[in-house]
């Protein structure tokens, strides 16, 4: 199987889910308000992006003190010894934008209204996504049942159809916008590994536009770029502060 380089991936909910901010009861947290604007985090599997749910504990309690990951080769490195370790570290921060339970990679979080809106909103800042793909075989329950989909394409390798915009998926009311698309591996059969840019989140968009549109069911999602922002060498599970060059950049739409 190829799995995408952290493992899965990323959806944005609609902007006033996104924005909402977290009141949890951290044990372990830092007081960063006048230190750190944003911070991003490698997302493992397993981990909702905001509030908990079905018992699965949000992201935000990953932003310990141990968690903390910082470049060794990287002179103008941030040490999170210099800051007072409170119980209640990055309280008021909320995630800019969401990324599925079973998806990982790159999640933003942030006390900046006007930070959050750049990366949630129609247009926003392109995000970008290793996607890990298998045949679709039929639709599934909530497919047929909610959406009236009685049967999913072959798979096929011709992404023009995501390129140019304009396909419809299943219960939106707006069409899709043009996205990035290239193959990275293909093969016939499967597994398959898919590249994705986006300038728009919707709810589980990925994973039905590649179902509905292709033919192809996303075994592995993830999120490995947002703006100039990459995952590079950041490990499953940590975190760093955004520099303020990458906060200039969101900020700037880029």
């Amino acid at each position: 199987r190829i799995v995408a380089r952290s493992a899965a991936a990323s959806f944005d909910d609609d902007q006033q889910e996104q924005q909402q901010e977290l009141d949890l009861n951290v044990d372990m947290s830092v007081d960063m308000e006048d230190h750190l604007e944003a911070v991003v985090l490698n997302k493992p599997n397993g981990y909702v992006s905001s509030q908990p749910e079905h018992g699965h504990t949000p992201a935000i309690k990953l932003l310990t003190a141990d968690r903390h990951w910082a470049d060794p080769d990287d002179p103008a490195r941030w040490d999170p010894s210099e800051l007072e370790w409170k119980r209640r570290p990055f309280h008021g921060y909320a995630p800019c934008g969401r990324l599925d339970r079973n998806s990982n990679g790159l999640l933003i979080f942030s006390k900046s209204g006007a930070l959050a809106r750049k990366l949630v909103t129609e247009h926003a800042i392109e995000k970008e996504y290793l996607v890990d793909l298998d045949p679709a075989v039929q639709p599934s329950r909530l497919e047929r049942e909610e959406h009236g989909i009685e049967a999913l394409p072959f798979p096929t390798k011709n992404l023009s159809v995501l390129r140019n915009g304009g396909a419809w998926l299943a219960g939106d009311t707006r069409p899709l916008l043009p996205c990035g698309a290239k193959w990275v591996v293909y093969e016939r059969n499967g597994p398959c590994l898919l590249r994705l840019t986006l300038h728009e989140g919707r709810k589980h968009q990925i994973r039905r536009m590649c179902r509905e549109i292709l033919g192809w069911h996303v075994v592995n999602l993830t999120r490995v770029r947002i703006g100039v922002i990459e995952i590079d060498d950041l490990p499953l599970g940590k975190w760093r502060p955004l520099t303020s060059q990458e906060v200039d950049a969101i900020k700037q739409g880029k």
